[in-house]
């Protein structure tokens, strides 16, 4: 997936508003968000015996990014 398609769809999702700096915070740096987005993706076309992979929550501000529990489920 594209990175500019992943844009559009978080663009798209009911937090995107909150993403940008709503309520007076500081915009989510966005492009991190999709560099986690995209090493799912790498994981899961490199290992095919992984069924899927489960990040949530997912916290993510102006500054950084952190996978608080991620579960992956093998085949």
């Amino acid at each position: 997936m594209e990175r500019a398609e992943l844009h559009t769809m978080i663009d798209e999702t009911r937090i995107a508003p909150i993403l940008k700096g709503a309520r007076g915070q500081q915009p989510v740096d966005v492009e991190r968000v999709i560099d986690v987005i995209k090493s799912v993706e790498y994981l899961m076309q490199d290992y095919d015996f992984i069924q899927s992979i489960d990040i949530n929550p997912l916290v993510a501000n102006a500054d950084s990014i952190c996978a608080v529990d991620i579960k992956v489920l093998l085949q």
